[in-house]
């Protein structure tokens, strides 16, 4: 969560995309409870998603997953309108 400063390395260097997007999920699903808005975490989609493989000399020594979760903007029904 780049935006609180918290970053990490994972040492499963096989982690697949999918893996990588459950991980962030759980995250922001973290992050939501915290903030009061656990209930919308499950609203969240993926607005960002690469895959680089990190090269040295000839080989792969491993890869870096760079991926984003958004619960999108809106009014909380809990506001109303008057």
């Amino acid at each position: 969560m780049a935006e609180e400063g918290i970053t990490g390395r994972v040492t499963d260097r096989k982690m697949s995309s999918e893996q990588a997007e459950k991980l962030a999920r759980k995250l922001l699903a973290e992050r939501a409870e915290r903030l009061g808005i656990g209930e919308y975490a499950g609203e969240a989609e993926v607005t960002y998603s690469e895959v680089f493989n990190m090269i040295r000399g000839w080989s792969t020594v491993g890869r870096l997953l760079d991926l984003r979760l958004e619960i999108l903007a809106g009014l909380l029904p809990s506001w109303g309108r008057s």
